[in-house]
């Protein structure tokens, strides 16, 4: 039995089936948070084992955890975090002392300065499209102190832990939570909920899946949104879009904003989940209209600005989980 606890399942995945491992014997998680607070998944490990040493240990973590527990993750710069203990944001940041995906923010903040000559003493907007619990957000803002943010965030639940993280950091005055999803239509739509990883919610039509997991959503889009609100397009400074694979409809329903600011736009490009919603094409038609390069930002917050890619050369790609930044 192989036990793999990683953030680049993926990758373990292709290299084991490359070995010809067989991947029934192999036990997969991305968090040792997440998995231990899953009982099920955990006596069944436990069981695997049977009398290993470890065994004992395990149970002792099990015994002692519930998924409805809340902690504070605090991180080296000063900033605080409120959110489930068994979700893997959360976990990860207690372990690290890092805000989640610090690297990846940091690398884009560098991206907007070389490719759009934003500066950090600049003011505006940072729009988090698929806010969570604001972990980005509130990094951006404390990066950027002249900055506020407006995050669009669908579950209840999730969207009062987000507005209660941007008080705790003392920014609720700087940062907007709206408890509506972007799409390209205004309507309601159901999200499978994680009760394990709030980064796992996705909007879904499958009727298949269990009443309990999915909760009732009010849905806009963002073009709406600015024409409703009446606010200043040109306050608009960067789109970071993380939709769990409704990216497609999310982009669509903002091509009017699109099409008369150039934003730079770092957005998350999992093939597996845009087939999934059904927004693929949709995706790469909108790209296609309004940006002209990428450049792939892996896991880490790395990158290479030599490897700069046509928008065209995304319609090649069969299989691919990288976030992707723009380039008009």
């Amino acid at each position: 039995m192989i036990i793999v606890i990683s953030s680049y399942l993926t990758e373990i995945r292709k290299v084991l089936l490359e070995y010809e491992i067989d991947l029934s014997n192999c036990l997969f998680t991305s968090d040792v948070h997440n998995w231990l607070c899953c009982k099920e998944n955990s006596f069944f490990l436990i069981n695997i084992l049977k009398d290993n040493y470890i065994q004992n240990g395990f149970k002792l973590i099990i015994e002692n955890q519930k998924v409805s527990s809340y902690s504070i993750a605090e991180t080296h710069e000063g900033l605080a975090f409120l959110g489930n203990y068994s979700d893997d944001i959360i976990g990860g940041m207690i372990d690290t002392g890092n805000v989640y995906s610090y690297d990846e923010i940091e690398a884009f903040l560098y991206l907007c300065e070389k490719f759009y000559a934003i500066r950090r003493d600049e003011d505006g907007y940072f729009f988090d499209c698929g806010c969570n619990i604001l972990t980005t957000s509130i990094y951006v803002l404390h990066k950027m102190i002249h900055l506020k943010a407006i995050g669009f965030e669908p579950v209840k639940r999730t969207y009062m832990i987000a507005k209660a993280n941007a008080a705790l950091n003392d920014m609720d005055e700087r940062i907007t939570v709206i408890n509506r999803a972007l799409s390209n239509r205004i309507g309601n739509a159901k999200i499978k909920c994680n009760q394990y990883s709030c980064g796992g919610n996705y909007i879904t039509t499958n009727e298949e899946i269990n009443i309990k997991e999915l909760e009732d959503i009010q849905m806009t889009s963002l073009d709406l949104w600015i024409e409703e609100s009446n606010f200043d397009i040109s306050k608009i400074k960067f789109l970071w879009i993380d939709t769990e694979g409704y990216e497609g409809y999310v982009l669509e329903g903002m091509m009017s904003l699109l099409s008369r600011r150039k934003i730079p736009m770092y957005l998350e490009f999992y093939t597996e989940l845009l087939d999934r919603s059904g927004c693929r094409d949709i995706l790469l038609n909108c790209l296609e209209k309004i940006y002209s390069k990428y450049i792939v930002v892996k896991r880490g917050g790395i990158f290479d600005v030599s490897e700069i890619h046509a928008i065209k050369e995304l319609k090649e790609i069969r299989d691919m989980n990288e976030n992707i930044f723009l380039i008009s």
